[in-house]
């Protein structure tokens, strides 16, 4: 069973790798879309500059958004809008004829992505890195642990995006959720305002919602952010997020497709 997910995740690996390199203008034009932590790097060293963001200073701010550009690059998930025309145009339906799941090839789809943008981001990140003196407001010693962390949201995200998606299966527009979906995402996962800045109560606030274990938390741990209990705390609360967005999207899914007839395919 392993064996046969592990080749479903290779075979699409190796067509959507072979896909994006194909349309690799493309490609980089999607990357563009994932530059917005870097504009916002400019305007936060500013705020610094001006004092208003108490102790914390510029070189803080360029290291935790370069942090989250590398995070952000390593997402690049549509499963919303994607999900929404597989079902409502029919097209699902080759799908469910092929041995290997979706899911799996969904997820060989999302590799080769980031296969693709490694390459980018391991010049970007130290280049900013060093342009930026910003070398050492990161803990190294905490790269395995903000690893860990990135898996966790990034697999938060897939299965957020997949269940949002499968919505689908019961109305004709699941997409128009997607902006929603979007305003939190920028505002609400330390995207665009590193989470730490934002009140003590807002922050507990967050501590019960989804977005608050993605993208902003791997990197807040990278810079030396939260420890003891608290991390553990929070690396739970991943763990917790992860299992009930999977399961949602499993449940869905099931559901999903005792009403689904083909139409359109």
């Amino acid at each position: 069973m392993i064996g046969r997910h592990l080749r479903a995740i290779g075979r699409s690996f190796a067509s959507a790798y072979a896909s994006n390199l194909q349309y690799r203008v493309e490609f980089l034009l999607y990357m563009s879309a994932g530059l917005i932590p870097i504009f916002m790097l400019f305007a936060w060293r500013s705020l610094a500059d001006a004092g208003y963001t108490g102790d914390v200073d510029r070189t803080w701010f360029a290291a935790y958004f370069l942090f989250v550009f590398a995070s952000r690059q390593l997402s690049p998930i549509w499963l919303i809008r994607e999900m929404d025309r597989q079902v409502r145009l029919g097209q699902l339906s080759h799908h469910l004829l092929r041995p290997a799941p979706l899911y799996w090839r969904l997820i060989g789809h999302q590799l080769s992505d980031n296969a693709i943008r490694l390459p980018v981001i391991l010049i970007i990140v130290p280049l900013g890195l060093f342009l930026f003196d910003a070398w050492p407001a990161v803990q190294g010693a905490r790269l395995p642990l903000f690893l860990l962390s990135l898996l966790l949201a990034v697999l938060i995200h897939f299965h957020l995006e997949l269940s949002i998606g499968l919505t689908a299966f019961w109305t004709d527009q699941s997409w128009a959720f997607e902006d929603f979906y979007t305003v939190a995402f920028y505002l609400l996962t330390g995207f665009t305002v590193p989470l730490t800045m934002f009140p003590e109560t807002m922050q507990h606030v967050l501590s019960w919602l989804p977005w608050r274990y993605m993208f902003g938390l791997p990197v807040e741990f990278l810079m030396g952010e939260h420890a003891g209990a608290q991390l553990v705390g929070l690396i739970a609360g991943q763990i917790l997020w992860l299992g009930l967005t999977a399961g949602t999207a499993l449940l869905l899914w099931r559901r999903g497709l005792r009403r689904f007839t083909g139409a359109g395919a």
